[in-house]
């Protein structure tokens, strides 16, 4: 049997794990695309939400464009993108 220490040395433990969106057998995203939701439900804009988690205005429309096909259903709420096209953006709670 193994003796116990209070060695203060000894790092803490600590939990760890990974959480993502699935709709049937489709993962749609992990902890990156969860981010990018919670900032684009933030700030109501999938440019403002992609200068917040550092990626391109590029990168989250593809990314949102990809769960918005995943999911088989069309987004919540939708963002007035440049030239005044309509842009639909996933928000973490659906109406």
């Amino acid at each position: 049997m193994a003796s116990e220490s209070n060695d203060s040395s000894r790092e803490p433990l600590e939990l760890g794990g990974s959480v993502w969106f699935q709709a049937g057998a489709n993962t749609l995203g992990g902890a990156s695309r969860i981010a990018l939701l919670a900032a684009i439900g933030e700030t109501g804009s999938i440019t403002s939400a992609a200068k917040a988690v550092g990626i391109s205005y590029k990168g989250a429309w593809d990314a949102v464009d990809a769960m918005n096909n995943l999911a088989g259903e069309p987004a919540r709420c939708a963002a007035h993108g440049r030239q005044g096209r309509r842009h639909h953006a996933h928000s973490a709670r659906r109406s």
